[in-house]
Parts: C-alpha cells; structure tokens; sequence
C-alpha cells in the first residue's frame, strides 16, 4: 500500500514503545520523545518528497497499493482508525480517526492537495522563446559581431577624420564624394532589422502558445469543491458528524458519498449499497460506468482494475457508500499521473529539422567566412585588417537566412488555421509538420474510432411457440436512415424495453433527454424507435395498465433486473425480466427444449463474436391465483419473490454495442495507404477490440485488398491481439527502454511493433509504454535495425495524459477528452473524429512540403548574393549594398515564402510513404544543390550578364582598372547603374525561382504534360509586390537615398526580364527530361 511501512510505524506499532530497548525501562517522557523523533523523522521524509518528487525513487513514483486486499479489520488496525459494528456503514456510535491522531497524520502528509508543478514565468518564457534556440544563436551571434566590427572599425577614426562608408553586399568600399553622408550609421540598420526579425518570430511563437492552460489548473478543477460528510471521534470519545474542506482530509478518515459526488480522495470502500457505479471516464476515457462492491481482492488485482477502490477526481454515478481515505494529494492515483507530466516533451521534428537545417548554414557559412578571409587577404586590392575581418563577416553573415524563423512560423499559424477548418486544433504550431510524418497512429478505441455511445445494434425475436424458438429473426437498423423500422414483430420486445428500464426520458420544449446509465438508455432508444418516437414511448409508459406496481433493481448477483406492472385493483399484472441470457432463460419456457436453447445460444455466440453486448428479455402474465395478497408483490431475488419467478416467455434479445463511427474505415484505409500504421490501444476487452478491428480494417484483408500495389502488411499472418497482461513482464525497469534491455525483450517487442495492431484491457503505463516500444524498436531502417517510429497517440482520460506527452504527437478528444489530456496534447480534435485526424496529417504533409519548398526558395538568393563580394577582389565594380540584400531577403523574399503555405499540393500526399526525419532531411543533398548549384547559379549568371550588358558605363569602369578610391562622379554614377540593374534582376530572378519551386515535377506552363498553373492567389500577388517594390526602390528619391539605388533608362529595366524567362524556361526543361526519366525507370522496374 502506498507508505504502508511507515504507516504501520505510526499507527499499527505506536511510537511511544516502538524501538525501545529492553532492558530500558520506558517511562512516560521517554516514550513521549521517542515517538516525537520517529514522527518529525517522517514529517521531514514527507515534506521532502513534496518538495523533491523528482529525487524520488522509481518504486514511490508508481502508483503501489495493498489496500484493496486488506480486510477492514487490518485497515483499522494499520489506520488506527474505527468502522463501528453495522458492518462498516459506520452510521451509529463512535467511528473514524481520532481527531488528535487526524491532526498528527495532517501533520505528517499535509493538505490533500496535488503539488503543482513548477510554472515558468511568462516573460522568462519570452526570453528564451527570443535567445535560445539552435537557429537564434545563430542569429544572434551574427547580430553582435556585426555591431562589435562596426565598433570596431568606427574606432579606427575620429569623428571628423572617418570617412564616408558604403558597405557592400559583402564588404565595404571608401568613398570621398559628398554623394552618400553619414553612411557609417547606416551600417547599424542590418543589426537592427535582423533583431527585430527575431523578437517578432519570437513573439508569434509565444502568443499562439499562451493560449494553452495549465495542466495544474485541470487538476484543481477535478478536486471536489463542495464540503466532505466526515465522522471522526472526539477527545471525549463522542461521534463527531462533520463536513470538510477535501484538502482537510487525511489517510483514516471516514467519509460517506452518494450519487453525484466527485470523490475527494482514494479510498477503500467499506460498505457501498447494492449496484453502486462510478464514472472513471475522468481517469480512464472509457464511459462505461464500473460497478462497485466491498469484497476484498486478491493479491494478483492491480488496484487500478480493484472493484472496492474509488479514485481521487472521480465521479458516484449510482448508490451511495462508506469508505475510508487512504491516499490524499500527490499520493493518490491522479496525484501519480500530475507526477509524470513534469517529464520533459520528446522533440518534434521540427526542432530536429532546424537544428540539422543550421548545422548546414553553418558549415556554408564558415565555408565562405573563409574563403572571403582568405580572398581579402591575398587580393591585389589592398584592405586594412578591419576591413578584411569586416568583409570576411560580412561574406559568413550573407548566408544566414534572416527570414528563415518568421517564414516558418508564419507559415505553420497559417497551416494551424487551414486545419482548425477541419476541425483539428494546434496547441503546438511545430506539431503541424510532426504530425505529417507520422508513420504510427496509435488510437484509443471509446469515442475515436467509435461513437462513444452505446447503441441497439440487433433486435433478435423469436419465431415458433412460446415453449419452442423455431428460428430467431435479426433485424438490424436501415442503413440509410440508421433507425430500426416499426415492425408488428418487434412490438413485443419493443414494449417491454420500454417498460422494463431504469433510464429516464423527458422531453422538454421538443428537446429530448435521455438520463441513465449507457445500456439502458440504448435500449429505450431503440424501442422508442419502433414503437414510433420518443413521444410514443413516454406515452406507453404513461398508460395505467403499464403502471410499475414493483421493481428488483439490476444488481451483481442477481444480473437481472425485474419489474411487475399493471393497473393496481385491476387484478391483470404481468412480469417482464431483462438481463444476462445464461440467467434470464432459465426462468424461460423454452429452456426445457434443449433444441431451442442451443439455437439461442448459437445466437448469443454469433452476436458476442461482433463484439457485442447481448441482454436476453422476457415476459409472463402473472394470472389471477398467482398475484399476492392485498397486491403487494415482494421479494429481492429468484428464490425469495411471493410470486411465481418462472414459466416466462422468451421475448428476444438486444444486440448492444458501441459502434464504429462513420467514415472511419474508409479513414483507417486512407491512413494505411500513406504508409501509417493505424493501432488500437483500448481498455476493452480482447474479443470486443478484435471484432471492431476487423469492421474498421485495423484487421483482417480489408488493406490488403485496398492496396492497388498488393503490399501486404509485413507478418500480417503472424498478428496476435496483445493485452495488458502480456505487457505487465515485458515493461522497462527504468523510464525508458534502453540499450540494455534483455535481449528476450528486445525481441519480442520488435515483432509486436511490427505485426500487432491491437492492444487491449492496457493501463495507462501500458500505453505509455507502448508508444515507447514503437519510437525505440519501430520503423526499419536500409540497414535493417530499428531507428524509431513517429508516434501520435489519442488520448480523452487524465490517465492518457503520460502518454500523449511521451508521443512525438499527442492528440486529445475535443468533446469528450478531460482538461488534463488537453493541456497534455500538442493538438485537440474539435469534433473527437478519427478521420479529422487523418485529414490532419495529410495536412501536415502539405505543409512540412511547402515549408521545403519555401527553404528552397529563400536559399537560391544566397549564391548571386555572395558573389559580389569575391567579385570585387579581382577589381570587379561594387554589384550590391548591404541595405540591397536586406530588401530582398527581408522586403519581398520573407513574404513570398510565407506565401507558400497556401500553395496546394503538387500531388497526392496520401499516396506515399511517410517522411522520416532521419533518413529524409528536410533539408536534404537534393535542397542544397537545387538551391545552390541549380537555381542559384543561373540567377548569378543572369545577374552578371545583365550587370555588364544593360548597363554600358559598368564595362568603361571595369576597364579603367580603377580601385573604388579612385572613383569621380561619374564612375560612382556608373557604379550605382550598375548596382541597381543587378539588383533588378535578382529581384526578377527570385521571382523565376518562386514559379519553378512551386513543383517539383510537374509542369507549371503545361509543357510536355498538364499544366499546374498559378493555383496560389497568395502567391500571385506577392509577385505583384515584389515588382512594385522593386520598381518602388529604384524611382522613388527616399529609397534611393536608403538602398543605393538609381533610376534606369527603360532599356535596363526590360532587358532583365529575359534573365526570369529564360530561368523559368530551363527549369520546364529540366521537370519535363525529369518525369520522363521517371517513367522510363517506373515502365523497366514492371
């Protein structure tokens, strides 16, 4: 039991003579110090734990108890706590915890209360979001060693002495002219753009992240608010009747409960009355009420599976019961759970991605640091050491992609919107591009895959004599309309569903409600149905000669429910019995015909192996002589009634289940076909998950059929359901699995990783578990080891909440799911729909393409960026400024890939296999040489050509030899021209470059096959922009003044319109030789 050795210490062995040495006599003071050091030994042992939970062994982290198979009379002694004698109702006489025993154990546990988990500061929150990160550092580092080379440099001067600077798109040049002032402050507005690009990404990113409540503000909200009936024993020895706060509740206490209730604490039930349910959906996400019971459990039953426990946060559906409180806050079974929150997220994808994604940057950008150092320094130009390092920096900074973090984020809050359409919602925005490459979908089976509702599925009635079943009829509801059709043969089984049911109906303003416990209320839904509505069958049971005259309430031993009705003075009543087959048809006629039984039950087995829920009902007239005296029927079981309780007529059988919901197996299809294992993790039972597995194609042939290419699920043949039991001797010792694992485990874990589709009767360690076994031993590499599937998993209970957090996607029901498993989750399903989700990730796979594509297009302007500044070194005139590049990257770039968000798929997603992180980067060989040695490298070659053919005075320049110190207004004129044009047709280069990344094969203009076209409203327009900004730069006298720029003869504004033709030409070319190549391999490989 939870701390029961220590427990027993200070209750069962009291303090006062514990530990005292024989041969000491123990008087009155020694006793009294003795137990005053063994209890502030365990008030500091207490108070320790609440303060260091994670310092904690492994063992007092897990949720252990023995309670549940303890007698009371041994939890009495082990509490020190009084059931009384009425058989532990403990409704007369002194009972409970003393209250000065209460106090010490108040002393010693503390409030029962869960230990919030450490929150971090907003604002903290904020600085980290703007200065850590792989990719920040890096932006950041630029950032200051920009600003420490322009101190630097400016500190070479005075004031009056320096000279004018004009830094170029890679270096800095001298000038003498009066044309450009103060040109060493303009230096400051790279710094100054690039962080304020990063502290407003950072802030996008905080705020769409604030939006998530706290996961500690979803325990409070299960902790019961209202007063707590408690009986404790007073000083005097009196009972004392109170009502507590929960969190004055400590182990010992008594307190009683009733329908309603949210349960303050766990507790061990002493006395609960006969049919007493509790909702654990709160815990457990399945919404089957689970009946209660006072036995004592053997030692083999976990106590999540005990029936005489009752769990903290959790809800009395029916009855009412004494218990006993034996664990309170962090200690209890929700507490455990709140315990293993604080572990730390699994990365997304995207993180990886980046930070694999700046490694490369990196190395480029040391690459050309050093080529730009080593260029400076053996160039025939001669440069002083600042402006070597300034250039060589500057060379480094230039293949940063400043807009590489707004572009992303953008982009994702933009992909967060499309898919809250579909009614999915991210929590985490970095979710969207995780969720596309996941390759395992692990989905609970209550109100995912099913309606969460149960539902009449079979209404099964009898053909032949009352004593003799000829054949037995199966009526099913019309598949269209999904009712039951109002037929005279199910009048009878109709009529007494109505009857003889504990669910209530009102209707109120047209409005019907349907209040019971799960089955019942199926049952009266579906005899509504055939007796012609819900108005119809409050109608029936409003008829005085269907009055209920006496009712035996449903309960575990009888597993029956019986009423009697009639019109009381009438003397017509008759009986109507409803409950499991094996008990209700021995009080049938037809039992003495063992060919009639054998039919039923073949029946019920049919039935059972669809995973159904089968109740039998039946019915007699109860006549004249057989009616009690003075009408008053009695009794409480099959053996004790005043009335006859056999000779009934078998009605029929109800079919009960909750069913698939719709559009999920043709989901489930979906999902196989991109490659994703879709596995069911249920706590049901092995036969009721296999039988809903094979209807919705988790199981049997259905994929195998689908699969145009006839790839068949690999050891599909050797598929096992696998249960709870199976896991309890394959779980890690430790957190984790580990490399040390026994080779035995090993192996059987990564063939149920493989073949195995369904998991059922798992606890929440078991589903966290298993997602663990799929990231560890999942997914196959080329070489044949396991590398680690991509795991999401769905999740509605506070017990699903370890393991959505340890999947890479944890998804959370909208509707239905409790506020932990949200705060838990990285998305929420809004309509808790399984084939939401598989939207979702196709989703997910359009947006992690066009965030490749945007890289893609952001990179190709690097290469035509650095070149100048390698140019110069060999006397080549100055081809763009600093505050150039910055316009591009910064002005239209940063926006045009943003744009590539709403771009549509190129093809279909669903049809491949997933992307893994490890094996296919984001940013692969494919990007970089596309990017740099493709795209890149005809936009330098356009810029240059144009640089010297559309603007003659460049050619007069490069020919005098001249070194920028030497320049008269005339060559800085030129220059500028020349500047200017490069910049233009960079800007149409870029433009080229978006059109031709906006597919990868296909043909935007239709050549050689059909056209892709310019789908991407968005993205038109941001060409538009690009045009008018840059047409804006080059004729407008303030942006001139800023950029460098100078107004072109119209002559050198439409030549470079050739360098965006001929880019988007060559590239048709190159898809056009590419699909054919394709087909030719795809035609030779059938």
């Amino acid at each position: 039991m939870t701390d029961a050795s220590t427990r027993e210490l200070l209750v069962e062995n009291p303090p006062p003579t514990a530990g005292a040495p024989s041969n000491v006599q123990r008087t009155e003071s020694f006793m009294s110090s003795s137990s005053a050091i063994i209890i502030e030994a365990e008030v500091c042992r207490q108070r320790y734990k609440r303060l260091h939970p994670k310092d904690l062994p492994d063992d007092e982290k897990d949720y252990k108890t023995l309670v549940h198979t303890l007698t009371p009379e041994r939890l009495q002694a082990i509490f020190k706590s009084k059931f009384g004698t009425d058989g532990g109702k403990c409704r007369q006489g002194p009972c409970g915890l003393k209250e000065e025993q209460a106090n010490v154990y108040f002393e010693v546990y503390g409030k029962n209360a869960i230990t919030p988990p450490q929150r971090e500061n907003i604002w903290i929150k904020l600085l980290k979001q703007t200065f850590l990160g792989i990719f920040n550092i890096l932006l950041w580092s630029c950032v200051v060693a920009e600003v420490a080379l322009i101190v630097a440099f400016s500190g070479k001067t005075t004031a009056s002495e320096m000279p004018k600077i004009n830094a170029t798109a890679l270096g800095t040049i001298l000038e003498d002219t009066d044309e450009v002032k103060d040109e060493a402050q303009a230096d400051y507005v790279t710094p100054i753009i690039l962080s304020a690009v990063i502290v407003m990404a950072a802030l996008l990113q905080w705020y769409s992240e604030l939006k998530a409540q706290s996961q500690m503000d979803a325990m409070q909200k299960m902790q019961s608010a209202s007063k707590v009936p408690t009986i404790r024993i007073g000083s005097k020895g009196e009972r004392l009747e109170l009502e507590l706060d929960p969190v004055n509740l400590v182990p010992g206490d008594v307190l009683f409960l009733q329908a309603g209730d949210r349960i303050p604490a766990d507790v061990r039930i002493l006395y609960c009355s006969d049919g007493m349910e509790v909702d654990n959906s709160a815990l457990t996400g399945e919404s089957m009420p689970e009946p209660r019971k006072t036995n004592t459990e053997p030692v083999t039953c976990p106590p999540e599976q005990s029936h005489n426990l009752a769990f903290f946060g959790t809800t009395v559906l029916k009855g009412n019961a004494t218990c006993v409180v034996h664990a309170i806050g962090d200690q209890t079974y929700l507490g455990k759970i709140n315990a293993s929150l604080n572990l730390p997220r699994v990365k997304s994808t995207l993180e990886i991605q980046i930070e694999h994604f700046v490694h490369i940057i990196a190395i480029v950008a040391i690459c050309v640091g050093l080529l730009s150092l080593v260029a400076n320094v053996v160039s025939p130009v001669k440069r002083t050491a600042a402006e070597v390092l300034q250039n060589a920096a500057a060379a480094l900074f230039a293949q940063v992609p400043e807009g590489l973090l707004p572009t992303v984020t953008i982009s994702l809050m933009i992909a967060s919107d499309q898919m809250a359409a579909r009614n999915v919602i991210v929590r985490k925005i970095d979710a969207i591009e995780t969720l596309g490459c996941v390759s395992v979908f692990c989905s609970d089976k209550t109100g995912t895959l099913t309606t969460g509702e149960m539902t009449v599925q079979d209404l099964v009635v009898p053909e032949g004599s009352v004593s003799v079943v000829k054949s037995l009829e199966v009526n099913n509801r019309d598949k269209e309309t999904e009712v039951f059709a109002k037929k005279q043969e199910l009048a009878s089984i109709a009529l007494c569903g109505i009857l003889n049911n504990a669910a209530d109906l009102k209707i109120d303003n047209g409005v019907e409600r349907w209040i019971g416990s799960p089955t019942e209320v199926a049952i009266l839904r579906a005899s509504s149905e055939v007796s012609g509505g819900a108005a119809a069958a409050k109608a029936t049971r409003e008829k005085p000669e269907h009055e209920k005259v006496f009712e035996i309430p449903f309960n575990s031993e009888n597993k029956w429910m019986l009423t009697v009705h009639g019109k009381p003075k009438s003397g017509k009543f008759f009986a109507i019995l409803k409950g499991a087959p094996e008990r209700v048809l021995k009080f049938c006629t037809v039992n003495a015909d063992s060919a009639s039984v054998a039919k039923v039950e073949q029946k019920l087995q049919d039935l059972m192996s669809q995973g159904r829920r089968v109740l039998c009902i039946a019915r007699r007239e109860i006549t004249e002589s057989a009616i009690p005296a003075g009408e008053k029927f009695e009794g409480t079981s099959g053996t004790d009634c005043n009335f006859p309780l056999e000779g009934f007529e078998f009605v029929g059988l109800y079919g009960i289940e909750d069913p698939p919901k719709k559009g999920v197996a043709e989901a489930v299809i979906q999902a196989q076909l991109a490659g994703v294992k879709v596995v069911m993790v249920t706590g049901d039972h092995p036969d009721t998950a296999r039988a809903i597995a094979t209807r919705i194609n988790i199981l049997g042939s259905s994929y195998d059929e689908a699969n145009q290419e006839g790839e068949q699920l690999q050891g599909a043949a050797e598929f096992a359901v696998i249960t709870g039991v199976m896991l309890d001797t394959r779980t890690p010792k430790g957190d984790n699995f580990t490399d040390g694992e026994p080779a035995d485990n090993v192996a059987w874990w990564k063939k149920a990783v493989q073949h195995t589709r369904v998991f059922a009767r798992v606890s929440p360690i078991h589903k966290q578990v298993i997602v663990m076994a799929y990231q560890k031993y999942g997914y196959i590499g080329h070489d044949g080891l396991p590398i680690g599937d991509i795991v999401a998993m769905t999740g509605d209970g506070v017990n699903d909440a370890p393991a959505l957090k340890q999947a890479e996607v944890g998804v959370a029901m909208g509707q239905r799911g409790t506020e932990v498993a949200k705060d838990a989750a990285d998305i929420v399903l809004h309509d808790d729909n399984f084939p939401s989700v598989v939207n979702g990730i196709e989703q997910g796979r359009l947006s992690s393409e066009n965030l490749q594509k945007s890289i893609m297009y952001t990179l190709c302007s690097k290469v035509p960026q650095v070149a100048p500044t390698f140019a110069e070194l060999f006397g080549f005139p100055q081809a763009l400024t600093v505050a150039q590049v910055l316009l591009i990257d910064i002005g239209t770039d940063i926006w045009t890939a943003i744009a590539y968000a709403l771009q549509p798929a190129e093809s279909k997603l669903m049809e491949r296999a997933p992307r893994h992180p490890r094996y296919e980067k984001m940013v692969n060989s494919r990007v970089l040489i596309y990017s740099y040695g493709y795209i890149g490298q005809l936009q330098m070659l356009f810029c240059w050509l144009m640089f010297f053919y559309a603007s003659p005075g460049i050619m007069a320049l490069y020919a005098s030899g001249k070194s920028p110190n030497e320049y008269t207004m005339k060559d800085f004129v030129a220059d500028t021209e020349g500047m200017t044009v490069y910049y233009w047709t960079l800007v149409l280069g870029q433009i080229a470059a978006a059109i031709s990344t906006t597919t990868k094969l296909q043909s935007v203009l239709g050549i050689g096959g059909p056209a892709y076209g310019f789908p991407n409203q968005s993205l038109n327009l941001m060409f538009v922009g690009e045009v008018v900004l840059g047409i804006a730069a080059i004729y407008l006298g303030p942006m001139q003044a800023c950029f460098n720029t100078g107004s072109l003869p119209l002559r050198s504004i439409l030549i470079p319109i050739s360098a965006f033709v001929g880019i988007v030409l060559i590239d048709e070319v190159r898809k056009l030789i590419s699909r054919r190549s394709e087909d030719t391999t795809t035609k030779a490989g059938k």
